[in-house]
């Protein structure tokens, strides 16, 4: 639609609209600090060594556009959608384009991230796949010279001090998923299942346990800080945990989120909280109107565990090394393209109430997959959805949309749910013990090193 006239609600409708042909297609994102080795703190972004060198560096080594923001390069882009972000403090982020299947889309994300790597070990850096950012203060943050998220800032400290959203942008680093759907049904069967499913994800992939070098026996704080940011725009959707989620639901729900920023006549601004439905019927207050970018760019600030735009986007991961990179991506992807996984799944989940998830979440932070999701003990949840993954990663192979290996992929998560203890666990005895709370220790284990998964 053209951009300057007025949205109605089928305009609103149409950002969810899918091509006859669309196929399902996986597409991953990877968050990865870029650290000193020595000390394992977060690079600044300035400098012949910091973060700018580095994306100045790898724009010569291969067709990347630069994206740059009042003359800052915070971003590549390549044509087929490969893209390279900074993020707000001392990470980049890694997104690939739409795969069709899991071993091409893992050898393709590992070759690309090596190539990061390399560059950013010339410059003196290195970059750390999982977990967080461990050992930066809050009060010492590299925030990048972003205008967006400067104004993101703004918006995080008028929350209050009860708010976490600070510590998201400052170190967490997380991996992130996003499958298609072929129909408005398609959508609803995907998204309940996967939504109702997040606190045995959490606690699946808990990974986030050092908090500014100390580790106090969270598993996760990451999913912590996220408990306590904005709930207007953050955890639970829940109108997918109902079951019967259509468009029209979910856009009554977007619409009255909180804006945090927009951009009006070309300049990035403030929204001070209006929320869609406001400027939808008062416009902006130049009286400008919102455009479909403005309804497109809405969804970069919801946060929601599993967050639905064209795509479905699984968020409720912390960061992860890359062995377990590749069987995140074997595990939901047997769950979500194969229809008798997902409707087992849900089945699995279906009675779930809101008040046993928001209940799960916290238990999860701190008990990992000894948790208690209702009645139900989440590590055996998570050892079911685990043989339903298998089973749709096995039709999938028999059906030659994967290559057989992808099986193996799953190697590194299996274990994880049969022995009951998380990577979060896994790090803070290697913390205490092998790495004599060390962080170049830390960081010479937990560097981005190449070798094929």
């Amino acid at each position: 639609m053209n951009n300057e006239q007025l949205l109605t609600r089928q305009d609103l409708l149409t950002f969810f609209s899918k091509d006859k042909t669309v196929t399902e297609k996986i597409g991953i994102e990877v968050e990865l600090g870029v650290v000193n080795p020595h000390t394992g703190l977060s690079i600044p972004y300035e400098g012949t060594t910091g973060i700018s060198a580095i994306l100045e560096a790898l724009l010569k080594t291969d067709e990347w556009t630069p994206i740059v923001d009042a003359g800052h390069i915070y971003g590549l882009r390549r044509a087929d959608g490969t893209k390279i972000s900074l993020e707000p403090a001392g990470t980049m982020e890694y997104s690939s384009p739409p795969i069709g299947d899991i071993a091409t889309l893992v050898q393709t994300t590992q070759q690309e991230i090596f190539k990061m790597a390399e560059v950013a070990q010339e410059l003196g850096a290195v970059l750390i796949a999982g977990s967080m950012l461990p050992f930066d203060k809050l009060k010492d943050t590299n925030w990048s010279p972003n205008h967006r998220y400067g104004l993101i800032l703004d918006y995080l400290n008028k929350l209050g001090i009860d708010s976490l959203g600070e510590c998201i942008m400052a170190r967490s680093l997380s991996t992130q998923l996003t499958f298609d759907y072929v129909s408005e049904a398609d959508m609803n069967r995907k998204m309940r299942s996967l939504v109702a499913a997040v606190p045995v994800s959490n606690a699946l992939f808990a990974n986030s346990p050092i908090e500014e070098g100390v580790a106090d026996g969270t598993l996760s704080h990451r999913l912590r800080y996220w408990l306590r940011w904005d709930p207007a725009r953050c955890g639970c959707l829940t109108p997918a945990l109902s079951g019967s989620m259509t468009f029209d639901d979910y856009i009554d729900w977007a619409i009255q989120v909180p804006m945090i920023v927009a951009v009006v006549n070309g300049i990035c601004q403030p929204m001070h909280g209006r929320t869609f439905a406001s400027v939808l019927e008062h416009g902006f207050d130049n009286g400008t109107r919102p455009t479909f970018d403005n309804w497109r760019s809405h969804f970069s600030s919801i946060y929601t565990d599993i967050r639905l735009r064209n795509t479905i986007e699984i968020r409720s991961m912390d960061g992860l090394a890359l062995e377990q990179v590749s069987g995140a991506c074997a595990f939901w992807t047997g769950l979500v393209y194969h229809q008798p996984s997902l409707e087992s799944l849900w089945k699995l989940f279906q009675n779930r109430r809101i008040e046993d998830y928001q209940k799960a979440q916290t238990e999860v932070c701190y008990k990992g997959l000894q948790a208690k999701y209702g009645k139900d003990s989440v590590r055996e949840l998570a050892l079911e959805m685990l043989k339903l993954a298998k089973e749709g990663l096995q039709a999938r192979i028999n059906a030659g949309l994967e290559q057989p290996i992808v099986l193996k992929y799953l190697d590194s998560i299996e274990e994880i749910a049969v022995s009951g203890r998380t990577l979060a666990e896994r790090l803070i005895e290697q913390w205490k013990g092998e790495f004599a709370y060390s962080p170049a220790k830390y960081v010479e284990a937990y560097q981005v090193k190449r070798h094929i998964t």
